[in-house]
Order: structure tokens, then C-alpha cells, then sequence
């Protein structure tokens, strides 16, 4: 990818800096619970004890519990430069709506935090030569996930 590629495009790839899942509380439906207790094999019972935060207290809609300060769901990998969500196949709808890209401060801060790069008010991805290479070889990685 060239260095002088712009950062902002229609689409962009989450980079799976982790930001938005220790910033957001996800909310969930009843069948969403359920599907991703059956995604876990357990009941649903049990998933509701596990990992839905008990101080709410709802019974058509929960919050999934944080650890650490972010999503019970959420794994740091890649010596924490790289998330990966452990439910991504049945993550709630709140999670799928959400959109990554240059103008989210969690995605600017995510890109500052792991990897010392900023946006211009252009749409210029920023930051020293080595980490553009490294970041840009990193999300063509991702493309191949």
C-alpha cells in the first residue's frame, strides 16, 4: 500500500484495537442471549449468570459483563497490539452495527495507542515510516482472515 494512500475511504477495516469494547457496555436481547449461549454450549440459565452483568436487571434485554475494564468477550492477542472477540460469529446487533473509520475517536485513539499514528484533517494516515509500513502490512493481514 503506498505511503501516501489515504486513510479515509468508504469502508474501513476494524483494525481490532479493542477501543470500542472497553469504552461501550453491550446491550443485548433475549435471543441474542440465548444464541450465544448456545453458541457456548451452555443454557441459558447459566450463560445469564456467567456473563451478564448482574446489576442490571433486566429480562428482554441484559448488559454483558466487562473484566477488566472491557467486554467479558474481548481477548487481547499479538502481545496487545490485536483483539479478537470470542463470540464474533453470534456477537450481539449492537456490535455489528457498529461502523469503524477515521472520524470514531475510539478508532483515532486505538491508532495513536497501539500504533503511534494519527489522521490529518485530510484523511492522511500520519506517523513515522516504520509504523505506517507495520500498520499497513498488519491490516492487509487482516484482509486475509
Amino acid at each position: 500500500m503506498p505511503k501516501d494512500r489515504e486513510f479515509r475511504t468508504p469502508q474501513v477495516v476494524c483494525f481490532r484495537c479493542g477501543e470500542c469494547c472497553t469504552r461501550y457496555q453491550v446491550r443485548l436481547g433475549l435471543t441474542e442471549a440465548q444464541c450465544i449461549a448456545d453458541d457456548l454450549g451452555l443454557s441459558l440459565g447459566v450463560f445469564l449468570e456467567k456473563y451478564v452483568d448482574q446489576r442490571w436487571h433486566g429480562t428482554e434485554s441484559f448488559l454483558l459483563r466487562q473484566r477488566g475494564g472491557a467486554c467479558i468477550f474481548l481477548e487481547y492477542t499479538d502481545g496487545g497490539n490485536k483483539t479478537t472477540c470470542l463470540i464474533h460469529r453470534v456477537k450481539p446487533l449492537t456490535c455489528r452495527q457498529w461502523t469503524p473509520g477515521p472520524y470514531c475517536r475510539e478508532c483515532r485513539e486505538g491508532l495513536a495507542k497501539f500504533w503511534q499514528l494519527t489522521i490529518s484533517p485530510s484523511g492522511q494516515l500520519e506517523g513515522a515510516e516504520d509504523k505506517l509500513k507495520d500498520f499497513h502490512s498488519f491490516v492487509e493481514s487482516l484482509m486475509i482472515d
